[in-house]
């Protein structure tokens, strides 16, 4: 064991510190709604401040504002993810709220509509690796030679999909962006790891977002029967996902990196 691996651990000598994130700072893109905000409201109660990133400006700045409501630090910055030079303006403004980033969660994602490689539009293909894969190139570089530049012992946690592992009820334009995501993560890992920081994907299975027209009773029909049927044929909601994201952000989750979680109730085993 190194000194720094022992220094490590006496910094975690107290269960509370391995399971509090006070004094750090969270990025959150999507957070706006659905899993995204979720992740942010989970991260403000570990004690992080959160900025939250979306298209939806106005959507963030309500949120924001709801967890300053309740005594957190919030800030949010909109952002089209489909454009580079967006993204870099907005993860400055990201550092001029709070100064600092330790953590960066990529929720924010298109889904676009239900198409198979035979008939989908070239477009669609085009949005969803932009806004899906390309946009999270952009922000881990970013990220990373931000937490590099100032020794910060980061996280970086991608939203991908059960999706990427199934074949049916799984659009190719959308699941192949989120299988992306897992190599992603090994990839950046790996780069990235002497630094300290960890980078991890989540893969939710149907969960009740905007994304899923269909509302939870529909969710709750697919997840007990056909492509979708998981182990205990529930579907999740944002916040049951949101404590798994969370959970790769605290100093607990130190040793799990370059890894993508299966967090669908068992639909991929």
């Amino acid at each position: 064991m190194t000194s720094q691996d022992t220094a490590g651990l006496a910094a975690l000598d107290s269960a509370d510190e391995a399971y509090r994130l006070d004094g750090k700072v969270a990025f959150v893109t999507g957070g706006a709604s659905g899993i995204g905000f979720a992740t942010a409201a989970v991260l403000s109660r570990q004690g992080a401040a959160t900025v939250l990133l979306d298209i939806d400006a106005d959507g963030a700045q309500r949120r924001a504002e709801s967890l300053r409501a309740t005594g957190h630090r919030a800030a949010a910055v909109g952002v089209d993810l489909a454009d580079s030079d967006d993204i870099r303006r907005a993860f400055g403004a990201g550092l001029a709220a709070f100064g600092a980033l330790d953590i960066l969660v990529c929720s924010a994602g298109v889904v676009g509509s239900p198409h198979g490689v035979l008939d989908v539009p070239e477009s669609v293909v085009e949005t969803s690796h932009r806004v899906n894969v390309h946009a999270n190139f952009v922000l881990s570089r970013l990220a990373g030679e931000h937490m590099i530049g100032h020794g910060v012992r980061g996280r970086v946690v991608y939203l991908s999909s059960s999706s990427a592992f199934r074949a049916e009820m799984s659009y190719p334009h959308y699941s192949t962006t989120k299988a992306a995501l897992g190599q992603l993560a090994r990839s950046f890992a790996a780069e990235v790891g002497r630094y300290g920081i960890t980078v991890n994907a989540v893969a939710p299975g149907p969960t009740n977002t905007p994304m899923n027209a269909g509302g939870r009773a529909q969710l709750d029909v697919r997840v007990r029967s056909g492509p979708l049927k998981n182990l205990t044929g529930c579907a999740a909601e944002p916040e049951d996902v949101a404590e798994v994201v969370a959970f790769l952000c605290l100093p607990a989750s130190r040793l799990i990196t370059g890894q993508v979680i299966q967090a669908s109730y068992g639909a991929i085993v």
